[in-house]
């Protein structure tokens, strides 16, 4: 964070730009405008990210995130958010709608059939997360027990609606290609809860490889999270 400070200082927009830290993180805006990009080192990379509208992603709180180990790339991102992030007018429909609470009648459930993809067969999801509940480390055996619950509610054989699917660690990917291809990703998190995401089209994205990202919080919202992000990237079988 220290060279990216130093980095920025020589390349940034102008006197108008504010950066103020949180944890080991950065809050950067611009005087003009209360948008906030957050800049956070994770895994000896620069993790970009600002929030985007519900009408934009199908989710409520969710955030556009990009990663980047190179500074000047790091910059030019933080610059481009700046410029082409929503703006409050964005936001002014869902500020002067009352948000609708979430229960189980209006979450949307999800029935699919997953299949793994060749590189990864024969071994089935069941198995691969079964293997992962006997690890001795803690977190990854209750990640893979979240991960069977989330499997047990969506998993159906029976379904026409098939998609293929991939592993990764503890993480589930779910694609049209029988390939490690992008796609809607879930993932248990630390605080044994989940993360989900899914790829942007490049000519939406501001940034390489950007995705958006949302944090359930509770296996219903994943499950609603999931479908409506296969909606959104253009997956309906």
């Amino acid at each position: 964070m220290i060279a990216f400070l130093h980095h920025l200082q020589q390349h940034n927009p102008g006197p108008d730009l504010r950066v103020h830290t949180q944890m080991f993180g950065l809050n950067c805006s611009l005087l003009d405008y209360s948008g906030t990009v957050r800049v956070e080192p994770r895994n000896q990379q620069l993790h970009l990210s600002y929030p985007i509208p519900k009408r934009w992603s199908g989710w409520d709180d969710a955030r556009v995130v990009g990663r980047t180990a190179d500074l000047s790339e790091a910059t030019a991102m933080l610059l481009a958010a700046f410029e082409h992030q929503p703006r409050p007018s964005d936001w002014r429909d869902e500020l002067l709608t009352t948000p609708t609470k979430k229960t189980p009648q209006n979450l949307e459930t999800l029935h699919i059939r997953l299949q793994r993809i060749s590189e990864q067969a024969p071994e089935t999801l069941y198995a691969y997360y079964e293997a992962l509940q006997t690890d001795t480390t803690l977190v990854i055996k209750y990640a893979a027990e979240h991960m069977l619950a989330f499997l047990a509610q969506v998993s159906d054989e029976t379904s026409i609606a098939t998609y293929w699917c991939y592993t990764q660690g503890t993480s589930l990917t779910l694609t049209n290609h029988d390939a490690m291809h992008t796609g809607v990703t879930v993932t248990p998190t630390a605080n044994i809860s989940y993360s989900i995401s899914y790829s942007l089209d490049s000519d939406r994205a501001l940034w390489p490889d950007a995705q958006v990202e949302g944090s359930p919080r509770s296996l219903d919202d994943v499950i609603h999270m999931t479908a409506v992000a296969i909606r959104q990237i253009g997956m309906n079988v």
